[in-house]
């Protein structure tokens, strides 16, 4: 009986520690349980959240892109304005400088022109309308001959915004031959835009242009016609004998057409264009474009001359921005380049012809230059200078030169100022000429004068004109 209760008493000890020690352990788990789902909430935000936290950084991010775009588009504005103001400054030092340059040249004796402007003539059709004019000569009974028509870029206005744009004009091809006093008398059609034209001594008109050639008698008959000397040689030269003929002619163009577009990238990048700037098929695209320009260039003619039965044609050359001229006969036979690797200006190449020899306006050199028919180099004359009257201004003067009666040499620029001088054979200076006042750039000038002298003709491609100048000497220039 005595153990029954010693073991009852061991129980229910047993029974009380342990409603003690989970009475005294309560607390402690109820705080564990309630902090447990706050630290659960701490450590994983709620899917809201997360996207509130996204939006808010999208909306940082491009307030943050609104602003470097506006940064940009400002610093572009404050570049621009830079840039424009740069060239305001440009422009008035420029003025300022032509400005005095003009007052020094009135103040020169050696300035005083021999002959002032008289007229102005202009080519126009029966409805009043002028014919483009692209160059001019005077026939041997002292009428104009003026090359006009055929196709031409011109800049006109756009659209509203007053942006301008450049259109293909085209007009119908003609000699027209009008009077000293600028009265059309007759017009004869051709087949081809005329941009070089001269007279022999025995009145035969020799025209060039586009490529082509063309002989006519003094009223306006075609005797003959051709293309051009480089571009018959090109058609006619024969090919080389290979196997695959058709793969290397093929290989052939695309060497052609990868020089080309060589020239042309590097022009580009002269320029300040770089193609590293463009998208590469942007650049492509461009090369392409001006070396197929460059083609066409290839095909004008920028001068034409005649002595004896030779006729020379300045003309582009192909793979490059210079100057060719080739020898033929007056039947346009036998063609045969002779000097290579002139450098001209604006497209300017000027060439005239006497006693068998061929004399060349270098304009890019500023000086003229005579060679025998074969291209050998016999004697130069000129500097570039833009103060004393017998140096050649501008940046690419002479621009063309004819021969008077006596034998002078007469040279003109296109400025600024345009200016006609004389010199002799030898290069000795004679005398400025004539200073007509007009808007000019660099152009053409083409130069003629009457038999006795006492005319002088040039032309202004910009105002589509021809300026008349007298003799206003008491004794012809000539005498």
């Amino acid at each position: 009986m005595q153990t029954v209760m010693q073991s009852l008493r061991r129980v229910l000890l047993s029974v009380a520690l342990l409603a003690v020690g989970a009475w005294l352990v309560a607390p402690y788990v109820r705080a564990e349980e309630t902090e447990k789902p706050k630290k659960e909430q701490k450590e994983q935000p709620k899917e809201e959240e997360k996207a509130e936290q996204i939006t808010e950084k999208a909306e940082k991010d491009e307030t943050s892109d609104e602003r470097t775009d506006e940064q940009a588009k400002k610093k572009k504005i404050e570049r621009r304005k830079a840039q424009q103001e740069a060239q305001r400054k440009a422009m008035e030092d420029y003025m300022e400088k032509r400005k005095k340059e003009e007052e020094a040249r009135k103040a020169d004796p050696a300035w005083k022109a021999s002959h002032e402007q008289v007229a102005v003539i202009q080519v126009i059709d029966d409805e009043g309308k002028p014919f483009k004019l692209n160059n001019f000569c005077l026939n041997t009974d002292g009428n104009v001959l003026a090359a006009c028509g055929g196709q031409w870029n011109k800049r006109v206005k756009g659209d509203e915004s007053g942006k301008f744009k450049v259109i293909t004009v085209s007009e119908p091809a003609a000699i027209c031959v009008l009077s000293p006093e600028g009265k059309l008398l007759k017009s004869w059609p051709l087949e081809f835009k005329p941009q070089a034209i001269c007279v022999a001594n025995n009145g035969e008109i020799f025209v060039g242009g586009a490529g082509r050639l063309a002989k006519l008698d003094q009223n306006g008959k075609v005797l003959a016609m051709a293309e051009s000397p480089a571009v018959a040689v090109e058609k006619t030269e024969p090919k080389k004998e290979t196997d695959g003929d058709k793969d290397t002619e093929k290989k052939k163009t695309e060497k052609e057409e990868t020089a080309l577009t060589k020239v042309a990238t590097s022009i580009l990048r002269a320029l300040g264009f770089r193609s590293k700037e463009w998208e590469e098929e942007r650049a492509k695209e461009e090369a392409a474009r001006v070396a197929a320009a460059m083609i066409r260039r290839a095909r004008e003619v920028t001068g034409i001359a005649v002595t004896g039965d030779d006729l020379f044609v300045a003309r582009p050359m192909v793979k490059s921005w210079g100057y060719a001229v080739w020898r033929t006969n007056r039947q346009f036979t036998e063609p045969k380049r002779i000097i290579k690797g002139l450098r001209g200006c604006c497209g300017q190449m000027d060439i005239q012809a006497k006693d068998g020899e061929v004399w060349v306006a270098h304009n890019a050199r500023h000086r003229v230059e005579r060679y025998d028919r074969d291209g050998k180099k016999l004697f130069s004359f000129g500097k570039r200078d833009r103060k004393e009257a017998k140096g050649f201004g501008g940046c690419c003067e002479p621009k063309n030169l004819r021969f008077g009666a006596e034998g002078e040499v007469y040279t003109s620029e296109s400025g600024p100022p345009v200016a006609i001088k004389r010199f002799t054979v030898e290069g000795d200076f004679l005398g400025v000429v004539g200073v007509p006042e007009y808007k000019t750039g660099c152009v053409r000038a083409t130069v003629d004068v009457s038999r006795d002298g006492s005319r002088v003709f040039v032309f202004n491609p910009g105002g589509n004109a021809i300026h008349v100048l007298t003799d206003k000497r008491s004794i012809p220039v000539s005498e």
